[in-house]
Formats: structure tokens, sequence, C-alpha cells
């Protein structure tokens, strides 16, 4: 089953399948960096499930 990686550091997220990347995106986390506290607006580390995609069928770049 492919999986999502996350780098905080490299602001990057890679798309892992068969133990092999396959792409790899620049992204944007929190300035305020990694961490769990609720509310602290910190990019949350762990392991997660993606159970939702927004936008799907919108134009390309508009969410």
């Amino acid at each position: 089953m492919p999986r999502i990686e996350i780098s905080i550091p490299e602001q990057s997220l890679a798309l892992i399948d068969n133990g092999r990347e396959v792409r790899r995106y620049v992204v944007s986390t929190s300035r305020n960096g990694p961490g769990e506290r609720q509310g602290s607006f910190c990019t949350p580390r762990g392991e997660h499930t993606v159970r939702a995609k927004i936008g799907a069928g919108q134009p390309l770049n508009t969410v």
C-alpha cells in the first residue's frame, strides 16, 4: 500500500510505493514547528490517516 512521508526539516512530501519513492513535492508546515499540544498550531508528528479529499473536481491550483 502506498504511503506518504512528510519531512518537516526538508519541507517535503514523499510518495512511497513498494519501498520506492515515486514522487516528491515541496510543502509548507507550521511556522510554529512540530508539536502535538492541542491549539498550538504546530505541525503534528506521528502516523496519520487521510480520511477526506478536499477540492475534488475543482480547477487546478484553486484549492
